[in-house]
């Protein structure tokens, strides 16, 4: 029997300033595939705000990521190898393809 491979898509809403529409943005692109009938799962990493997380807990996988240090790294590619989901946020796959989304001023 053939192993099945999962086809995984990346998508990063990322930006280094606050207020440019980062959530905004994962937000809309979750809930559309969502409605969609996809599965997804969200990894916050703001640690400062994380509405993401709190708007999706109830209806997606959320992991919650402190990148500020080294061990939080470990913590989140320790768990990105578990993640089952059609789509998700960052690679760890070799079969992923990505879509990129970038905030700017």
């Amino acid at each position: 029997m053939k192993k099945q491979t999962l086809k995984q898509t990346l998508i990063i809403c990322d930006g280094n300033k606050g207020g440019v529409g980062k959530s905004l943005l994962a937000t809309t692109v979750a809930s559309l595939l969502m409605s969609d009938g996809h599965s997804i799962t969200l990894i916050e990493a703001d640690q400062t705000n994380p509405d993401v997380a709190r708007r999706f807990n109830q209806h997606a996988k959320i992991l919650l990521a402190d990148l500020s240090d080294k061990d939080g790294w470990f913590s989140l590619l320790d768990e990105l190898e578990k993640i089952k989901t059609e789509y998700y946020n960052p690679p760890i796959i070799s079969d992923t393809k990505i879509r990129w989304f970038t905030t700017a001023v």
